[in-house]
């Protein structure tokens, strides 16, 4: 039997219901419904004609910020675009009353599933945040919602989605372009997600950790990590300014309350490890005497609990960070770099991204050194250096200089790569690692080695020779070097010199000065004043002067009066000319008598960069004629005085040079 004989046979099988037909007209369904309007007060509003912030499509803020939250992507798509419209075109007044609201909104599209949505929040939070610091330069408003951006940040950080990750460093981008100074504050919060990023614990129990793999991703594990290693090294150096910051705003408190004399108590003998508030009697409110280090905050000891009951001093903070960064970078190191058998077979040659990779991870070491310089130099103590040369100086001096044959080259690709692509994206690969001759790399190997050296005396100083003649041949092309190798060679050289620990800088010292003197090389103006002013340093610091024998400056020190001719001199070169004339140098006192006619017709024209004012400056320059024993000479600058005092403006100054000179005179006469 069919399917369909089966279902006629089922149909015949029902019971019919028997019944009269309705006569006709009743045997209609009826269509006629008794309705009422809906009135909604709100939707009748015309828009346009309201003093409300409305986008293009005449949405306000309440409206995007609900279809921010919308199940449809492009809806919320839609809402960011005309929240983002609405800030453009009224910022003050919006913010001023949906700041909070929005700040929120657009955070939680930070750990949106869309791509294009995450990064469109990226660009609106950047105008939002733009805003805002018009406002107040200083990141105070954004400071009390800053709370809702870390907490996303951490979110997107560690989201499972590995894409949600990758787009957190554009959300932390933003905050580091606007407000690092608040990021700086939440480090504490901030890194352990961060680190999370390229790394886990090896185990639960201990705090070591290993480098992640970044397996299900568009990009390389490399790629990756040099992407986070930036993010890293511009966050340190955030933490590094903002500390330096706080130093200055503590050293002008300081003056500020000594100038008024705010309190009794004589300032100095208290000690600014207790957070003390000084009361002014006349203004009615206090001076907080604070620095960084009175806040604690969690270990980073167990980077897996974020619940973590455990506080600690800022000593204790910086030494958990040695502990987490130091072997991630060196493992980090260890990966990108070629086997000892490949530098067997091609020298000290690495490729484009071994060395982009070399350069991120000594720049985060680089400033991890500085974090701990700027602690010490506050605390007066030497304990984190000394801790961390016991526990990484072998491995670094290992991995970085002996084991690898510094100092390094990379392989460029250039041809290569413009066969594929074009020339413009081969040269900008070749920059962003540096030059072929891996002068930064080389250089910031350089840096992390001398400031561990000098600073514990008892590691091995096997390689520092290598360093210092690779520093000598830097010194002698220092005019081809790019702008940040010649900033990178400068900050070693002071780290060199200026270390009362370091011996054995003779030659090198030579090399400088050559440079500095010879007439043939015309080196760029910037360079010089580089070399000027660290030379300045090094005689002006009596603990590294006594180290360095004095005939190697003669020849520059006879040059210094020279530079009391020009249109402009440095206070510091003033100094040092002063400083030389009170060891009663003969050198210099000698330059000054043949130069002095010239320095004074040049006094009412020099400009001294660096001097509280304008006076003080003329009357360091001028205070110069005293060391003058020549009679003949003082009475030709007497002469000249009588000539400059009709046409000259600045009579103090002239009376002030005839003062010296008569009193000079008369001493001179007297003997």
């Amino acid at each position: 039997m069919t399917r369909h004989r089966k279902f006629l046979k089922a149909e015949k099988a029902k019971t019919k219901l028997k019944g009269h037909k309705l006569p006709k007209g009743l045997n209609t369904t009826k269509t006629e419904f008794k309705v009422r309007k809906i009135v909604i007060p709100e939707q009748l509003k015309d828009k346009s004609s309201s003093n409300q912030a409305l986008s293009r499509k005449l949405y306000n803020v309440k409206e995007c910020l609900i279809r921010l939250g919308h199940n449809n992507p492009q809806q919320r798509a839609e809402a960011l675009r005309n929240l983002k419209d609405i800030i453009e075109s009224r910022p003050k007044e919006v913010l001023d009353q949906h700041f909070s609201t929005i700040l929120k909104g657009i955070s939680e599209m930070s750990v949106d599933i869309e791509r294009d949505n995450r990064r469109e929040a990226c660009r609106v939070l950047n105008i939002i945040l733009m805003e805002a610091t018009k406002f107040k330069s200083d990141g105070t408003y954004i400071e009390p919602f800053f709370n809702i951006l870390c907490s996303y940040l951490r979110c997107a950080m560690t989201h499972i989605a590995q894409s949600i990750q990758e787009d957190s460093l554009l959300f932390l981008d933003v905050l580091m372009t606007h407000v690092p100074k608040l990021v700086a504050a939440n480090r504490d919060k901030i890194i352990p997600s961060y680190m999370d990023m390229i790394s886990k614990l090896r185990s639960e129990a201990k705090p070591e950790r290993t480098l992640t793999v970044h397996l299900g991703s568009k990009i390389t594990g490399v790629k990756w990590r040099i992407k986070v290693l930036e993010r890293l090294c511009s966050l340190f150096v955030a933490i590094n300014a903002e500390k330096r910051r706080e130093k200055l705003n503590i050293v002008e408190e300081v003056k500020m309350t000594k100038e008024e004399n705010v309190f009794e108590s004589d300032f100095d003998n208290i000690p600014l490890q207790m957070p003390v508030n000084y009361f002014h009697p006349e203004k009615n409110f206090c001076f907080p005497i604070t620095a960084s280090h009175f806040e604690v905050c969690p270990s980073l000891s167990n980077l897996g609990d974020n619940t973590t009951s455990k506080y600690l001093t800022e000593s204790d903070q910086i030494q958990s960070y040695i502990d987490l960064i130091i072997p991630l970078m060196i493992e980090t190191w260890l990966e990108v770099r070629p086997t000892i058998n490949q530098f067997e077979k091609t020298g000290t040659t690495i490729t484009n991204e071994s060395a982009y990779t070399l350069k991120l991870l000594l720049q985060v070491i680089q400033q991890l050194q500085i974090s701990i310089e700027l602690w010490e130099k506050q605390e007066k103590t030497d304990k984190l250096s000394k801790y961390l040369n016991e526990r990484f100086f072998k491995d670094f001096e290992k991995n970085f200089l002996i084991n690898v044959g510094f100092p390094f080259n990379q392989i460029d690709h250039r041809s290569d790569i413009i066969q594929k692509r074009n020339t413009k994206c081969a040269n900008r690969e070749l920059m962003r690692s540096g030059d072929q001759n891996c002068y930064i790399q080389n250089l910031l190997i350089c840096d992390i080695y001398s400031r561990s050296i000098f600073t514990s005396e008892n590691l091995s100083r096997e390689s520092f020779p290598k360093v210092l003649i690779y520093l000598k041949q830097c010194v002698c092309v220092w005019e081809k070097l790019s702008l940040e190798a010649s900033s990178q060679l400068n900050i070693v050289l002071k780290s060199v010199f200026l270390s009362p620990k370091s011996t054995g800088v003779k030659d090198l010292l030579k090399s400088l000065i050559a440079l500095y003197m010879n007439p043939d090389n015309s080196i760029r103006k910037e360079i010089k004043t580089q070399i000027l002013m660290l030379l300045c340093n090094i005689l002006l610091d009596n603990a590294v002067n006594k180290k360095v024998d004095n005939d190697i400056f003669q020849q520059w020190i006879q040059s210094l009066p020279d530079l009391l001719l020009g249109e402009s001199c440095s206070y510091k070169v003033l100094n040092v000319i002063i400083h030389l004339c009170r060891q009663l140098n003969k050198n210099i006192l000698l330059s000054l008598e043949h130069k002095m006619l010239e320095i004074v017709k040049n006094l009412f024209k020099i400009k001294v960069i660096g001097a509280a004012d304008e006076k003080d400056g003329k009357t360091s320059i001028a205070s110069l004629v005293y060391w003058i024993k020549n009679e003949k000479k003082l009475e030709e600058i007497q002469d000249l005085l009588k000539k400059l005092d009709k046409v000259v403006d600045d009579k103090e100054t002239v009376n002030y040079l005839k003062e010296l000179l008569q009193n000079r005179l008369i001493c001179l006469r007297s003997i």
